[in-house]
């Protein structure tokens, strides 16, 4: 008996658990979530840029360094994921060798992120497959389905129409001279050059995705956009 809860105590100690969490809600090892709460950016008669973005965070009872996180779209569009690590896109992305601390939420900085070309172009009804485990261990396996659908829950932003993406390219209207300078979600520099004016910078050599921007000299400003 003794020698039987000796073996029971090491198992018990030996377990590991990941667990998918948003905020304070803890979600169950296979268990759904509709996300609702979409943030636009509207052009007009460009279109819109969206951005779905649920805020899940991984969660383990112990510190690992060898945590896999999946994100696959199961509708087909493009999907960002991130998890302390450098961004990469894509319909299906595998993220290896995470490193957790136990009880710290982790955030997976999955996004869903895309564009529409007209004013009257619904934004899409978009599913993902996420997924994470110990890689040691498959039966640590825990899967969430979400589902996007912007529903009711759509916050529009009046985008800045002196700097914003169009179909192949970022149209600028500055006032005096400016540096524009592009980052990929690596913070690599991809581009950089000097403006002026009212133009439209080609980006038809850059892969469709996100880029953060920084505009330096007399109109200076910051933030995302979604080249397409």
């Amino acid at each position: 008996m003794i020698a039987a809860a000796a073996l029971l105590t090491v198992t018990t100690a030996g377990a590991r658990e990941l667990k998918f969490c948003q905020g304070d809600k803890v979600f169950n090892a296979q268990d759904r979530l509709v996300w609702n709460q979409c943030k636009i950016e509207d052009y007009g008669a460009d279109g819109k840029d969206y951005v779905y973005d649920p805020g899940i965070s991984i969660l383990s009872d112990v510190d690992a360094n060898d945590v896999i996180v999946t994100a696959t779209c199961t509708t087909g569009q493009n999907i960002q994921l991130c998890c302390g690590g450098s961004c990469e896109m894509g319909t299906s992305l595998t993220k290896r060798n995470i490193e957790v601390k136990a009880g710290v939420p982790l955030a997976s900085q999955l996004e869903q992120t895309g564009q529409t070309y007209s004013a009257d172009e619904p934004i899409p009804h978009v599913e993902v497959e996420l997924t994470a485990q110990y890689a040691d261990d498959p039966s640590s396996l825990i899967k969430l389905e979400i589902v996007f659908d912007s529903g009711t829950g759509i916050t529009t932003i009046v985008a800045d129409n002196d700097f914003c993406a169009v179909q192949g390219g970022i149209r600028y209207n500055l006032t005096g001279a400016s540096e524009v300078n592009l980052y990929d979600m690596t913070g690599r520099r991809v581009f950089s050059e000097k403006v002026s004016g009212s133009g439209i910078i080609p980006t038809a050599a850059l892969p469709v995705g996100i880029y953060v921007y920084c505009v330096e000299g007399s109109a200076r400003r910051t933030g995302k956009l979604f080249v397409r």
